[in-house]
């Protein structure tokens, strides 16, 4: 009677044990954004020089979505665009950074892909960027000398 009690005790733990891995592990695979990841090379960039995240895309987005340092991502603007949980986790760890920015490309409401911006290669928390996150993607931008990415005004 008491070794089957110490079987049941046992057996308890390892389902225990088990389903605790389970779930860490799930949490693990959720965290991972399921949206692929394009490299752009900002060094490309020419000072000066007007130009568009669209010549950089191999796939058609209709827009980007620019989150950056301590962006409120409880706007509904955010909050309301279609994307993983994994991506959404991602760009909320982003946003305690000060050294990147999350650039998110978008078709009819979907983020499809997304991009890191590290702003010492192209800084893109300016003024331009306080009120209006989102861009077509045709949107004409400049680069100064100091890397600050602008909205490009004819």
């Amino acid at each position: 009677m008491q070794q089957t009690m110490g079987n049941s005790r046992l057996l308890s733990k390892k389902i225990l044990l088990y389903t605790t891995l389970l779930f860490l592990l799930i949490g693990c695979i959720a965290k991972t954004p399921s949206e692929p990841k394009l490299e752009l090379n900002f060094n490309e960039v020419v000072i000066e020089e007007p130009f568009t995240l669209e010549r950089y895309c191999i796939a058609r987005y209709d827009r980007i979505f620019i989150v950056q340092p301590y962006f409120d991502t409880e706007k509904a603007v955010f909050a309301n665009l279609n994307m993983s949980n994994g991506l959404k986790s991602l760009c909320n760890i982003n946003t305690v950074s000060e050294t990147i920015s999350t650039i998110l490309f978008i078709k009819d409401n979907k983020v499809q892909a997304y991009t890191i911006a590290e702003r010492e290669i192209a800084d893109l928390v300016t003024t331009d960027f306080e009120k209006h996150y989102t861009f077509p993607i045709d949107q004409k931008f400049i680069m100064d000398k100091e890397r600050k990415i602008h909205i490009y005004n004819e």
